[in-house]
């Protein structure tokens, strides 16, 4: 279990539209497309907030975003890199990538939260 890529992210989230979700709770795992607006290739990561148990639509935080490996993406997860988040096709957000971490670091934050009342 301990091959997930895990990279300290900034995830900054679209202003809410009318009739849509307005947060995202920690341990969500949107679609994340590395490509442009017509991929539909998606990696499965899961996000973690790192100072709050939610993010509202229309803000942005530091996050822990643990990744599930495949060919080529851990060569995409350089400092600086952008990625799209989105609800099935639908952009939500946007990723940036801040560094690398380790998937200890993630599952400590795991653990943290879900001792949190």
């Amino acid at each position: 279990m301990t091959n997930h890529l895990t990279i300290r992210a900034h995830i900054s989230l679209l202003p809410p539209t009318p009739g849509g979700a307005t947060y995202f709770r920690t341990g969500i795992r949107p679609n994340h497309n590395m490509g442009g607006p017509d991929d539909s290739d998606f990696d499965i990561g899961e996000i973690r907030f790192l100072d709050r148990m939610s993010l509202n639509f229309g803000e942005g935080c530091n996050a822990i975003v643990s990744f599930i490996p495949r060919p080529g993406l851990a060569d995409r997860l350089t400092p600086g890199q952008k990625w799209r988040i989105q609800s099935v096709r639908r952009l939500v957000g946007e990723g940036t990538v801040l560094s690398s971490e380790t998937f200890d670091a993630f599952l400590k934050l795991v653990a943290a939260q879900q001792a949190a009342p």
